[in-house]
């Protein structure tokens, strides 16, 4: 026996309604009377925890959480007597008793000790006596506070008049300090705001002394920029953070600065990393003069720019590759101005136009040459044209690609590929206002797929012709395997040949499916087993055998779908030859793809299954099987359930 069943369904216990003899009015008497008890006990604890939460004075309040706890314990067994009136749940019963003896015995134990304390507190007469005691010395305090009321009265008069003569004296100095106090608080907000704009900046800031070069102070943004710490570069030599090859221009311009030839120091120029790689920064300098003109402090912005160099010379290097790649392949640029409603072609551009449109010239898109070229598009791809300009003028898509055909002017027709997509567009209504397109003369490639489609037709009907010479084929050799079985009087022999014309007749069936397949390579397995195992069926007379089939579909290639074919055959034919032989029963056929990225090729019966005796050799069927389960690479098992079901995970075809 379980615990569970320990707990709530001891062996040979009964509910105690059973002792009751289930009669009503006493089932609902002690369910009712220990329903009120135990709701009764479960409000006890709660006012318990409301009278902790109210008194937190209490120093002992652990002591009524325990009482709640052996309330709350006491209650719950009186729900429990109400479980077992018609549940035997006397294990969890005696375990909740068990716990709700330790909380007693623990109550009565802390309970006895705390008697004498209790009896040992102040009765409520003892506390009345004591506040009247109390009250009468808080009157004489009282009356002792009026008198020195009084007297600090009398004070505070005679301190106002001398008061008065003080602040007399005192107004002059007062406003002076007041005035001076402004002052220092405007220097100290001054100065705060500084300081702040100072630390906070994104941009790097620098206080040098302009004789020395010296670095009085930094900022975090220009430390960490070169991987310092603000500290770190405090004392150090301004000129030390820079490259020496930099130096000379650098220092001209900032003896410049110095004898106050420029008012400011501009230059963008790399600094020393830590590691010292080169770091791009822009340096905006100037110097803070005494009344005498002196230098005093030279305070530097710096302002971090080694992304956007990396980016322009990234730029440059892209560009370069970009009219490489156009130069190489010979393509055109055409771009187009809207908001001038101009357009413009390079000269290879101009070249594939029969420079009909000048090259590097920008002409109006309304010019009788632009109109002439547009003309010349073949009618049969002008809308498609038509369409791809409006969206990119009206800039409802970004980029667009068209094919066309264009005669031009030498009669000669040329297939071009053109590319366009907008480049700028109108910030307050976000109109196309530019547009920048390549053309490519992709005759020669046209033409050559024109000629592809052609062959590829070819091949296409001849292949096709193959597969239905060779059905046709097979399907002579069906007719003489049939007229030959008629004739044999042997069982065996005719059984024989019906068996091969079930393969004859798998293997022109694949190459009726790859006669009516779109691409004369694959086609959906699903059909075709569909068709298979119906011909088999019908071919054999077993119009009561019941077939069903739970094919995924999966488009297969010749090498896969004959070897499967033919394994489908042999293992149908033998359901129906030993499981089915009166003819009447049920055969599944399943070809599921597994977890594994296999395929589950399963073919049950509901006849008596397969007992291995040792009386039965292993026939041509069989090592036909064997053979085919290995060339499809996989792996068969056999059971019972009852009837045989024969399992094979094959390896799933690649596609090619």
């Amino acid at each position: 026996m379980g615990v569970w069943n320990w707990l709530l369904s001891p062996q040979g216990l009964t509910p105690h309604g059973f002792c009751l003899t289930w009669a009503p009015g006493l089932l609902w008497l002690h369910a009712g009377a220990d329903a009120v008890i135990g709701l009764s006990y479960f409000s006890i604890p709660v006012a318990l925890v409301w009278l902790g939460r109210l008194r937190r004075d209490i120093q002992q309040i652990w002591i009524v959480y325990l009482f709640g706890a052996f309330i709350l314990a006491c209650g719950t067994t009186h729900f429990m007597s109400i479980l077992t009136l018609w549940v035997p749940a006397y294990g969890v019963e005696g375990l909740i008793k068990l716990v709700t003896a330790g909380l007693s015995v623990a109550t009565a134990v802390v309970l006895w000790p705390l008697i004498p304390k209790v009896a040992a507190l102040p009765s409520g007469v003892e506390l009345a006596r004591m506040n009247a005691s109390l009250a009468a010395k808080v009157a004489e305090q009282e009356e002792t506070a009026r008198l020195l009321r009084e007297s600090e009265a009398e004070t505070r008069i005679a301190k106002a008049h001398l008061e008065d003569r003080v602040a007399e004296r005192t107004a002059a100095l007062t406003a002076a300090i007041a005035a001076r106090d402004e002052a220092l608080r405007s220097l100290e907000a001054s100065e705060a705001e500084y300081r702040s704009s100072f630390e906070a900046a994104a941009v790097g800031k620098v206080l040098a002394d302009p004789v020395s070069a010296t670095v009085q102070r930094v900022n975090p943004a220009f430390a960490h920029m070169l991987g310092y710490e603000p500290e770190e570069l405090a004392g150090v030599n301004a000129w030390d953070l820079s490259f020496p090859e930099d130096d000379a221009g650098a220092r001209e311009a900032w003896g410049r600065l110095m004898s106050g030839e420029d008012r400011a120091y501009i230059r963008e120029k790399p600094y020393r990393h830590r590691d010292g790689s080169p770091v791009w920064a822009r340096i905006s300098a100037t110097v803070v003069r005494d009344a005498a003109g002196q230098p005093l402090r030279t305070y530097a912005v710096i302002e971090n720019i080694d992304e956007r160099r990396r980016a322009e010379v990234a730029l440059r290097e892209y560009e370069t590759r970009l009219r490489l790649a156009v130069e190489s392949a010979q393509i055109g640029v055409w771009e187009v101005d809207f908001a001038n409603n101009q357009g413009r072609l390079d000269e290879r551009g101009s070249a594939m136009t029969a420079h009909l449109l000048p090259a590097e010239v920008w002409l109006d898109l309304d010019d009788p040459r632009f109109g002439a070229w547009v003309a010349g598009i073949h009618p049969d791809d002008r809308p498609g044209r038509d369409v791809a300009v409006k969206a990119v003028r009206e800039g409802a898509t970004e980029v667009v690609h068209m094919d066309y055909r264009v005669r031009r002017h030498d009669g000669s027709w040329i297939w071009l590929s053109h590319w366009r997509a907008v480049v700028a567009r109108d910030p307050l209504t976000g109109a196309p206002t530019r547009s920048i397109g390549i053309m490519m003369d992709t005759t020669d490639r046209a033409l050559a797929e024109v000629e592809l489609r052609a062959t590829l037709a070819q091949r296409d009907l001849l292949l096709r012709e193959v597969y239905h010479r060779v059905k046709n084929n097979l399907q002579i050799v069906d007719g003489l395997v049939m007229m030959q079985a008629r004739q044999l009087k042997d069982p065996v022999a005719a059984e024989a040949l019906s068996g091969l014309r079930s393969r004859v007749y798998a293997l022109g069936l694949v190459h009726h499916q790859l006669m009516a397949s779109a691409n004369l390579e694959t086609f959906d397995i699903a059909p075709f087993l569909s068709e298979l195992v119906s011909n088999i069926l019908d071919g054999g007379g077993h119009h009561q055998v019941v077939l069903d089939l739970d094919v995924s579909p999966l488009h297969v290639d010749l090498d896969f779908a004959i070897p499967l074919g033919l394994l489908v055959t042999e293992l149908v034919t033998n359901a129906l030859k030993h499981a089915l032989r009166d003819g009447v029963g049920r055969i599944k056929v399943g070809f599921k793809p597994e977890p594994n990225g296999r395929i589950m090729l399963s073919v049950a019966d509901d006849g008596p299954g397969y007992v291995d005796d040792g009386s039965v050799k292993a026939g041509l069927g069989a090592i036909i099987i064997a053979g085919l389960v290995g060339q499809l690479d996989g792996v068969m098992t056999t059971r019972n359930a009852p009837g045989l079901v024969t399992e094979i995970s094959i390896a799933t075809p690649e596609r090619t």
